[in-house]
């Protein structure tokens, strides 16, 4: 039987063409198979983007209702879902405490965009819960001082009952600020009370611009600060004062080292404390501030009275009694030539000697009465 050549190359021919069409179809399939997958892969990411969107969309609407602005809300969003959560959990803390959650988030976050959380909930847990209510004053309110080893000299809770709760947006720098003197409260070291120092100086010279803008349009002033932060300010600024003077104060603010032969220096220190704090309400201007101002500086000056009357009527002739002309008063008291404690009779008018500079009288020495008197 012979060779059939053109059966052989049929049959090669046939297979050629089969195995071409196996990897033709192979070829197909994996196409298929790529195809499948990138569309899933694309499914999945814009399921997962339309998830994302959702999630923003939703943490925008949270926010706006618990009152970030739109920019806030913007720089919230970019941050990611971690940075809106505990944005939403704080705005809802900041609204039950009627402070402004635009005001505190701008205050904690710095010129880079990075906000600092622990400061966030720190200013927030410093502002006092929104009251229910108008609070009504009357003139049967007033307590007696608190004793001279007492935190504060005046009742900040009778002030406080004079007036209405700050502004939502006064109230977030009133947060921050007590947040300051909090914190000032906590720490020794030199370094961070003065960057502190400088935070509260910041805040204030912005607090200060804003209510000179109120003055402008509404022509008056309204409490922008809490008896809560204003009693901190004058414990914080009391407890170095009252170190300088040479007390000695646990941490509860009670002196340990009060006796008769210095208690004059506590009334000194707390003109000290009514400058200090009378300094930082200039540009504020704060009405709540200037009531506890004065009673500050009114219960420096009762204790002094009492102590330079007790120097002039003592039956043993004290060093610091010192009688003289206003010529020599006045060349001692430009040369400071005076002790704190002296008491001077200066032709016939009782002054005590402070070397504190009286806010109100621009000197350190402050007037008890006269000869006689």
């Amino acid at each position: 039987m012979g060779f059939n050549f053109g059966g052989f190359m049929a049959g090669v021919s046939n297979a050629a063409v089969n195995r071409m069409q196996k990897v033709e179809d192979e070829r197909i399939r994996i196409a298929r198979e790529e195809r499948s997958i990138g569309t899933q892969q694309r499914m999945a990411r814009e399921s997962e983007r339309r998830k994302k969107q959702a999630l923003l969309d939703e943490s925008a609407g949270m926010l706006a209702m618990l009152g970030y602005d739109e920019d806030t809300i913007g720089g919230i969003l970019a941050k990611g879902t971690t940075a809106s959560q505990f944005a939403i959990t704080a705005g809802q803390t900041a609204m039950a405490k009627g402070v402004d959650p635009n005001t505190i988030w701008n205050f904690s976050t710095d010129g880079t965009g990075v906000t600092n959380e622990k400061k966030v909930t720190e200013t927030i847990e410093a502002a006092e819960p929104t009251k229910v209510g108008d609070i009504e004053a009357t003139s049967t309110a007033v307590g007696d001082l608190p004793t001279p080893s007492n935190d504060s000299v005046i009742n900040l809770q009778v002030y406080k009952d004079l007036f209405a709760e700050p502004k939502a947006v006064e109230k977030s720098f009133d947060a921050a600020l007590a947040s300051i003197s909090q914190r000032m409260s906590r720490t020794t070291d030199p370094k961070k009370l003065a960057d502190l120092a400088k935070e509260q100086d910041q805040l204030l010279e912005d607090l200060g611009k804003k209510k000179a803008a109120e003055r402008e349009e509404e022509g008056e002033t309204t409490p922008s600060l809490t008896a809560t932060t204003i009693n901190s300010f004058e414990s914080t600024i009391r407890r170095g004062e009252l170190k300088r003077y040479g007390f000695a104060v646990d941490i509860d603010g009670q002196i340990k080292n009060m006796t008769d032969g210095n208690r004059h220096l506590f009334d000194v220190a707390n003109l000290s404390v009514a400058k200090q704090m009378n300094t930082r309400n200039t540009e504020i201007q704060d009405p709540l501030m200037n009531l506890a101002v004065e009673g500050i500086r009114n219960s420096a000056m009762d204790g002094l009275t009492d102590y330079g009357y007790s120097i002039v009527n003592s039956e043993t002739p004290k060093k610091n009694y010192l009688v003289q002309t206003k010529e020599d008063a006045s060349e001692r008291l430009k040369a400071r030539n005076y002790k704190i404690g002296d008491v001077l009779n200066i032709d016939g008018e009782l002054f005590v000697y402070t070397g504190v500079v009286d806010y109100m009288t621009g000197d350190p020495i402050i007037k008890i009465g006269e000869i006689g008197s």
